[in-house]
């Protein structure tokens, strides 16, 4: 069991919405399910990998809660300086 506090904070209690906030600040998060095995790519880079749809889901919930206990003015700002880098 995996039990995720701050669930409630997601859009919607959407992992998807999780993904777009990383990648709104540069994470390029590409997510694969081949061969029983879940990946997590940042960009090209092969960062989490697992058997586990649970652990699977967490480890992405877990990168979203980071950013999303933030008020959103931080974040914006956040953005902005990131940007600077990425564009």
């Amino acid at each position: 069991m995996i039990d995720i506090k701050k669930i409630d904070r997601f859009p919607d209690n959407n992992l998807q919405e999780g993904i777009k906030i990383l990648d709104d600040l540069y994470w390029f998060v590409r997510t694969e399910y081949k061969g029983n095995i879940w990946y997590i790519y940042f960009g090209d880079i092969l960062m989490f990998r697992t058997d586990s749809e649970e652990a699977f889901d967490a480890f992405l919930y877990g990168l979203g809660i980071t950013y999303i206990i933030y008020p959103s003015e931080i974040i914006n700002v956040l953005h902005e300086e990131l940007k600077k880098w990425a564009e």
